[in-house]
């Protein structure tokens, strides 16, 4: 698009039609306005993540989220779940205060390192397990 313009600099416009185009030498600029809208965003899931966690498992084609104190491995293709679990569950904790902290993935991508503690106040945080 650039070299289409044959322009220099390029404004456009993140929520109307118009572009502004801008050319070394030229005495005045030109303006461009869209005929067509292209929004290919198309939403895939209606949970709210705030807070969530993420990270990329990048030899299965697959990513993690965390939401508070489950796990959804999901897959990059289609992003259907591939497998969830619940952190407190399988660690045999009781305390309802704990949640993810930070989640990171092994060098070999096998395995998921998990954060788990208490998120005090003015972003102190109090690590508990790992």
């Amino acid at each position: 698009m650039y070299n289409f313009m044959n322009c220099t600099q390029m404004i456009i416009g993140a929520k109307t039609k118009n572009c502004v185009t801008y050319k070394n030498g030229q005495p005045d600029f030109s303006v461009f306005q869209r005929t067509q809208f292209h929004n290919f965003k198309v939403p895939l899931d209606e949970e709210n993540y705030e807070g969530a966690l993420g990270v990329n498992i990048g030899k299965y084609n697959q990513y993690a989220i965390t939401q508070r104190t489950t796990v959804n491995v999901c897959n990059l293709r289609d992003f259907k779940e591939v497998q969830e679990f619940d952190v407190l569950e399988k660690g045999g904790i009781d305390d309802k205060d704990i949640h993810i902290l930070y989640i990171t993935v092994s060098e070999c991508q096998n395995r998921l390192a998990i954060l788990l503690g208490k998120d005090l106040t003015r972003g102190e945080i109090n690590p508990t397990h790992l």
